[in-house]
């Protein structure tokens, strides 16, 4: 049976207190990886100018994002986003369309038969005055993204108070690296890379994991059990990670 999480902004707040905005765009860059097929990453560079990522060709068009998440009303920020969206297309001239994730939802147009607010329509059309369509992800279409099957590892991370896949993995990486660092799987000699080769014992190991839970790896000192584990590991985050992005 498929592990449900609720998505509360309330468990995202309590367990990255302090840290909102940074583990927001986290989210934001990791769904946008996902709906547009960037399962390799996006290249970015430190406290980039108007986009969190540089931006990518969806279908013939240059495609950014921004995530902003604000503790007080969307429309109280209407002005920094305004200015966020122009330094965007200052420094990314050829950009055609931005992604802009937020963690609230727009408000209701107080005036009879109007859904959308005035501040709202100003964003946009500040923004189609300059050439840029903005797609907005807002809390309820990012739910129903999150509660796709193959999301269910990032909604864990993000929203679940309890540990996760991804926390798992980290928390994994934390504990082997200090002990399979000095470890070498393979030496350099005169320009060339020299390595033993320990694929059949791999697979053979892998087999094994597949009929049992616990398996132990035994042998005399200096056999190379503890570079086997490290080489396996790998293989085995790789596969891993290649899956949660």
């Amino acid at each position: 049976m498929r592990k449900s999480v609720d998505i509360n902004w309330n468990s995202f707040r309590a367990k990255f207190n302090g840290r909102e905005q940074e583990k927001f765009e986290e989210l934001s860059y990791l769904l946008f990886c996902r709906e547009h097929g960037q399962n390799y990453g996006i290249l970015g560079y430190k406290n980039q100018t108007g986009i969190e990522k540089e931006p990518v060709n969806i279908d013939g068009k240059c495609v950014g994002f921004q995530a902003k998440y604000f503790n007080t009303k969307v429309s109280k920020n209407k002005g920094e986003m305004i200015s966020g969206i122009r330094k965007a297309k200052r420094e990314n001239p050829n950009l055609d369309t931005l992604y802009y994730y937020l963690n609230q939802d727009f408000s209701e147009s107080s005036i009879k038969g109007v859904k959308d607010p005035q501040y709202k329509k100003q964003i946009e059309n500040c923004a189609s005055s300059i050439g840029v369509e903005i797609v907005w992800k807002t809390p309820s279409q990012l739910q129903a993204q999150l509660r796709l099957d193959n999301h269910l590892s990032i909604a864990e991370y993000f929203f679940d108070l309890k540990p996760g896949l991804i926390d798992a993995i980290m928390n994994i990486q934390q504990h082997k690296d200090p002990i399979l660092q000095p470890i070498k799987t393979q030496i350099e000699y005169s320009g060339r890379v020299l390595k033993i080769d320990r694929s059949t014992t791999i697979n053979r190991i892998e087999n094994e994991m597949k009929l049992n839970s616990v398996l132990v790896l035994s042998g005399d000192g200096g056999t190379g059990k503890t570079a086997i584990v490290k080489e396996l590991l790998s293989l085995c985050q790789s596969v891993v990670s290649q899956r949660l992005v």
